[in-house]
């Protein structure tokens, strides 16, 4: 029972990082051009996530970069969970509007 309960408690690391209008442009111009995107979940309030139908979206209703980034600098968004292959790494970035900027809290996934 013990190695059963370890293996509950192996979570990924997380990384954090305060982004501030300049840092967020960039940081969504790297993903752009480095790497491969697999998917955008937009949280608009507590209890809704965006998706199709939304302005910006792309084909199939899929949110874009571009329209993530300007979603998040209009503050017409709580948050955006962006899930990509960098390098052979699976990442989930989640980028938070606070008071301050907007917070990154990046978690390195097992492919």
């Amino acid at each position: 029972m013990a190695a059963k309960n370890r293996r509950l408690l192996e979570l990924p690391e997380l990384n954090q990082a305060l982004l501030d209008q300049d840092l967020l442009a960039q940081w969504f111009a790297d993903l752009e051009a480095c790497a491969e995107i697999h998917e955008i979940v937009v949280k608009q309030s507590p209890t809704s996530m965006v998706g199709a139908g939304m302005v910006g979206a792309g084909e199939g209703g899929a949110i874009t970069l571009v329209c993530a980034l300007q979603l998040l600098q209009e503050r017409k968004i709580r948050a955006v969970q962006l899930r990509y292959l960098y390098q052979n790494n699976l990442l989930w970035d989640t980028i938070m509007v606070v008071p301050d900027g907007y917070q990154l809290i990046r978690m390195e996934r097992e492919q």
